[in-house]
């Protein structure tokens, strides 16, 4: 098979259409399993910084770091 300046997409989409229906299962079954663990990556990734906000905010706290809520909306003006 020769491949002339296709896309990666433009080489999957010929691979496919040359490919049997059994190979095809297989593929989509493959391409859901990756996109799946990717978006549990993603989502590790987003509840690590979750995690550590959460480890920042209690350090503060513990160690005195706050500031009393009368003082949280100070000097903001709300119109």
């Amino acid at each position: 098979m020769v491949y002339q300046k296709m896309t990666t997409r433009e080489k999957l989409i010929q691979e496919i259409n040359q490919s049997p229906d059994s190979v095809i299962e297989e593929l989509l079954d493959f391409l859901l399993f990756i996109k799946s663990r990717r978006n549990r990556v993603e989502d590790e990734v987003i509840s690590e910084s979750a995690a550590e906000s959460f480890r920042q905010g209690w350090y503060d706290v513990v160690n005195g770091n706050t500031l009393p809520v009368s003082e949280l909306w100070e000097g903001i003006d709300a119109e």
